[in-house]
């Protein structure tokens, strides 16, 4: 017995506005609501184009936010040595302040 799917989908196409949406409208609009990251986005169409369980995986990994947390840590690495930089233009002619925020930026730059 028919379901009536293709009448309702037919009857639904009349109503006021409702259209069909756009290859990755739902994606965009999660990124632009704040609901995907970018990475995270960017893995769904790896993973929509993926051709080995490698592929798969790794795609699966950064929709879940891998690179995005990777990427996150980076720059509160990078912001924090710039501080250190900042501080020690600033205050360079105090004693030993030279010598403490170098070596600090260095420690975080290559942690």
């Amino acid at each position: 017995p028919a379901r009536g799917g293709g009448l309702t989908l037919g009857l639904a196409g009349r109503l006021p506005g409702l259209r069909p949406a756009e290859p990755g409208e739902f994606t965009r609009r999660a990124f632009h609501h704040g609901k995907l990251d970018l990475t995270a986005a960017e893995g769904l169409g790896d993973l929509i184009r993926a051709e080995t369980e490698a592929q798969r995986r790794q795609a699966l990994r950064q929709m879940e936010g891998e690179l995005g947390r990777l990427y996150q840590r980076w720059s509160e690495t990078l912001t924090q040595a710039l501080a250190h930089l900042e501080a020690y233009i600033d205050f360079s002619e105090d004693d030993n302040v030279e010598e403490e925020v170098l070596s600090q930026v260095d420690a975080t730059v290559r942690t």
